[in-house]
């Protein structure tokens, strides 16, 4: 019985954008998965997947931004702040403001249960549309956290 000594091959990676954090993860994160990231308001996760965005336009990826709770000029001096600049990057709004409204919930379900279908089926959609290479989500509805997201499908490029 003869043992492989061989090293074992690396997962490809999607670099993040983020100073420092590729060093961290190994070359930045395995590529084909999504990662879930929680925390509170302000705690950065619209500003990771912003970055995660801007690097991919950078390496020539298309990107899709989805939010929950801000509005495209919100997003778009947020990423002014850093002296960054979206264009190039498709923002879709998910709810309206009409849908983040505390009066219009249900007494007995929270929206979110009710409309997961249409929720998934609106993501789905736009998806398709815009066929991003890698796709960002953040923000908050109402008084329930939203965690981001970073994804990249497996119908992008391989990490660099």
């Amino acid at each position: 019985m003869s043992i492989d000594l061989t090293p074992p091959r690396a997962e490809p990676r999607v670099v993040t954008g983020v100073p420092g954090l590729d060093e961290i993860l190994g070359g930045g994160l395995t590529r084909d998965r999504i990662y879930l990231v929680e925390g509170t308001p302000g705690s950065g996760k619209t500003t990771l997947a912003l970055q995660f965005l801007l690097k991919g336009r950078e390496l020539g990826e298309t990107g899709l931004y989805i939010t929950l709770s801000e509005t495209e000029t919100e997003l778009r001096a947020a990423a002014a702040s850093h002296g960054w600049s979206l264009d190039g990057i498709d923002l879709f709004k998910l709810v309206s403001e009409e849908g983040l409204d505390p009066d219009s919930e249900q007494s007995v379900l929270h929206p979110s249960d009710v409309e997961l279908g249409e929720t998934t089926r609106g993501v789905m959609r736009q998806v398709e549309q815009t066929k991003p290479m890698r796709v960002g989500r953040a923000g908050h509805q109402a008084d329930r956290p939203a965690p981001g997201l970073l994804a990249q499908p497996a119908t992008g490029p391989a990490g660099r």
